[in-house]
């Protein structure tokens, strides 16, 4: 599972391939996922995978769009985690083998705690390019950025990075500075907290996995 920011970065991963499925914002920081789409379908077989569209607003040119492009379908931002999974069944039901009724199995609940984590390790990895751009002047970016924090912020589930990507763009729209400064060492803090808070909870589950095959393996003998 590979989470990136910019549309060039998606274009120079995609050309590795290994990919199931392929996920594009359709706002991007440097470019529109449609043009991303376009430009990988030059290297790309004629066994490339399926491909969703997101984005947190849609219009009928948007929907038009998305179906010239040749994608299997479009999903609005924001959406439960629940929601986004029965929406990409519907969608692209050749990766999710088995009854859509399945919803709560352990594998999807092992998917969507590895999004929700491999998330978190992005955009900590990322937050010092955020600030960087902000020092650095580069208020557009930060703001392309801020809207995707925004947006993918209820997909995953995570109210106050919603609510703090919304802020951010305001406050940079409004040109103020000092709040906006202090929003994004909120932010970064936050993510740093949710993953220390994973890295917990993974060597619990770890431990607990242990203790259970121990106990497995007394109870048979």
């Amino acid at each position: 599972m590979t989470h990136l920011l910019t549309g060039q970065d998606g274009i120079d991963r995609g050309k590795k391939g290994g990919f199931c499925l392929m996920l594009f914002d359709v706002f991007l920081p440097d470019m529109n996922g449609f043009d991303v789409f376009a430009a990988m379908k030059n290297f790309q077989d004629a066994e490339s995978p399926p491909v969703v569209f997101l984005s947190g607003t849609v219009d009928e040119e948007t929907m038009q769009r998305t179906r010239d492009s040749g994608a299997s379908g479009f999903i609005l931002k924001p959406f439960a985690p629940e929601s986004f999974l029965l929406r990409l069944r519907e969608l692209v039901p050749q990766i999710f083998p088995g009854s859509s009724k399945d919803i709560e199995s352990d594998r999807e609940k092992k998917f969507l705690g590895e999004l929700r984590g491999e998330y978190i390790t992005e955009w900590l990895e990322m937050m010092p390019e955020m600030e960087s751009a902000f020092e650095g002047g580069r208020y557009e970016y930060v703001s392309q950025m801020a809207h995707n924090l925004a947006g993918s912020g209820g997909t995953m589930e995570l109210p106050f990075i919603t609510k703090a990507g919304r802020k951010l763009s305001e406050l940079i729209h409004q040109r103020q500075l000092e709040k906006a400064a202090s929003l994004i060492r909120s932010i970064h803090s936050f993510f740093i907290s949710e993953a220390n808070k994973k890295s917990s909870e993974t060597t619990i589950n770890f431990v607990q996995d242990k203790l259970k095959d121990k106990n497995e393996k007394n109870s048979d003998r």
